[in-house]
């Protein structure tokens, strides 16, 4: 399995639908993804990204916590990995992968 971590804190509505729009998009890799969305407190609802995100095979879990940075945001997502993960990537809410993007990591 790979779990991609994903600190979010927005102001503006649209962006983490993008990214995982990035992430459901991912082809060539055989490996279950299971996606950690960190919402660290952020002023854009996470709920509302999720409900229009494009629908997806992969898992996701939101955790949300007081605002206290992407670091601890990213420490946060790490401390909820699943032990069946065998690889961990990051991906930042306002950012989107090319469709191979994990097939080449792995």
């Amino acid at each position: 399995m790979i779990t991609v971590v994903i600190p979010y804190y927005q102001r503006s509505p649209g962006i983490l639908r993008k990214a995982l729009a990035s992430v459901a998009a991912q082809q060539g890799c055989a490996l279950p993804v299971h996606v950690i969305v960190v919402d660290d407190d952020s002023p854009a609802p996470v709920a509302d990204e999720l409900a229009a995100a494009v629908p997806t095979h992969h898992s996701v879990q939101v955790i949300t916590q007081p605002n206290a940075g992407p670091g601890a945001a990213r420490n946060t997502g790490l401390d909820n990995v699943s032990q069946e993960t065998r690889y961990i990537a990051f991906l930042d809410s306002d950012d989107e992968w090319m469709p191979d993007h994990l097939a080449r990591a792995v």
